[in-house]
């Protein structure tokens, strides 16, 4: 996919983010427990990390040491089964539910509780097709 034009990625700042390889990937996996899904791993090896505008949402997706660090935190707060990979910059973290396979569910940064986890998407692209679709005046 070229992400730079396509409609739903493109106007994230894809930045200069350090490389990855696939064996970075996969030791980030093991120590997460999780298989992350392709759309995701593709995303991560073109840039690992973006910020910016989808839609008129915002998003940041964090590179892969950060996806590592924040998912300690979570297990600390018993929501171990949640690898987060992004946020809106502000009060909602977004990630992967270890249960679901490649579900995406969001959860509010200030409380890492399983009662507030709600479901975004089934695959990585959709969930920036939600993100991009998202009506903010219905919230």
């Amino acid at each position: 996919m070229d992400y730079k034009k396509n409609k739903y990625f493109k106007d994230l700042d894809f930045g200069n983010h350090l490389s990855i390889t696939i064996e970075d990937l996969k030791k980030v996996e093991d120590a997460v427990g999780i298989s992350f899904p392709q759309q995701y791993k593709e995303f991560m090896l073109f840039s690992n990390g973006a910020v910016g505008e989808v839609g008129d949402s915002y998003l940041t997706i964090w590179e892969l040491e950060d996806v590592e660090e924040f998912y300690e935190d979570c297990c600390k707060d018993n929501l171990d089964n949640i690898v987060l990979f992004a946020s809106d910059g502000a009060k909602m973290g977004y990630g992967f539910d270890k249960n679901k396979n490649e579900y995406i569910v969001s959860v509010p940064l200030d409380s890492l509780e399983i009662d507030y986890v709600g479901f975004c998407a089934n695959t990585f692209h959709e969930f920036i097709e939600y993100l991009y679709n998202f009506n903010w005046d219905e919230e």
